[in-house]
């Protein structure tokens, strides 16, 4: 199955006071990019986080929203930076002697400098808020993927839709080819005769044929047309294989854009090149479809 890179996923979780919502989505991108918002508390899954989505989602942009709530004083513990407030105070004993200043050293004043207290989740409670946010980014994870799958399905019909018309215009440029070349040799006999006729020669077939089998050779696009079957036919195949296959498709389109450029240039008559056409505008939108498959 076949995945587009453009998708909405959302996963809640809640247990007792505790909650966390995760909400994806992604669009188009080269390689994974992932850009993880979450609160600061919880700053620490960042790395589990994106290691849990590289193994579900190969290709796109992703902007990862998580929120985590909690009303559970128990989950956090306090302590002093016995170090560092000491530092602070013996410092600021030294400012105040110097300046003569009045002591207003206080607690609030010390504990509301950097760092002096230390907020820190419990170690069992880090276990408990993974298991939380770890089941609400899975369930937005499998629907980020569900649409992902939906929308490839339909991209998937739309393109095999699109081969078919391809199949349908080499069919008519391969018949066209030897109508060219009859039409071709009539317009030279006939050139030819106008001139000669005044002059009373005979026109020699043998010079015509081999003038008209260059013209054959220099116009022949029974390779092309072969390549190009050969081409649509596996990217037909890559389809229906499913996986990531958005970068293989886009490296076969290049070939199949090739090999209709060979095709335009070689078009001898107005027909062909009208076949040419509508033969590159259906390459053109498979290939703009492509660039949207994981």
């Amino acid at each position: 199955m076949i995945k587009s890179m453009t998708g909405y996923g959302r996963g809640e979780y809640i247990e007792g006071d505790r909650q966390a919502i995760v909400e994806i989505s992604s669009v188009n991108n080269r390689y994974l990019d992932t850009n993880i918002r979450m609160p600061r508390s919880i700053a620490y899954f960042e790395e589990d986080i994106r290691k849990y989505v590289q193994k579900h989602v190969a290709r796109g942009k992703l902007d990862i929203y998580i929120t985590y709530s909690s009303q559970d004083e128990d989950d956090v513990s306090i302590s002093v930076n016995e170090s560092l407030c000491k530092k602070y105070v013996s410092t600021l004993r030294e400012v105040q002697d110097k300046y003569d200043l009045i002591d207003d050293i206080s607690t609030m004043n010390i504990t509301s400098l950097p760092d002096v207290l230390l907020i820190e989740k419990d170690q069992t409670d880090k276990d408990k808020i993974w298991e939380i946010v770890s089941k609400a980014l899975e369930e937005a994870v499998s629907s980020l993927n569900d649409m992902r799958s939906s929308e490839g399905r339909m991209l998937k019909a739309d393109l095999i839709l699109k081969t078919q018309n391809i199949f349908t215009i080499i069919d008519d440029i391969n018949d066209r080819c030897p109508l060219i070349v009859d039409r071709y040799k009539q317009k030279l006999y006939k050139k030819i005769l106008e001139t000669l006729d005044s002059l009373e020669v005979e026109v020699e077939e043998s010079r015509v044929l081999t003038e008209v089998a260059i013209f054959s050779d220099r116009t022949s696009i029974d390779e092309e047309l072969t390549r190009l079957r050969s081409h649509i036919t596996q990217l037909n195949g890559i389809l229906n294989e499913g996986g990531v296959v958005g970068r293989k498709l886009d490296f076969l389109l290049q070939e199949i854009n090739r090999e209709s450029n060979t095709i335009g240039s070689k078009a001898s008559d107005e027909l062909t090149t009208k076949y040419v056409i509508e033969l590159k505008s259906e390459i053109e939108k498979i290939r703009e479809q492509v660039q949207n498959i994981e």
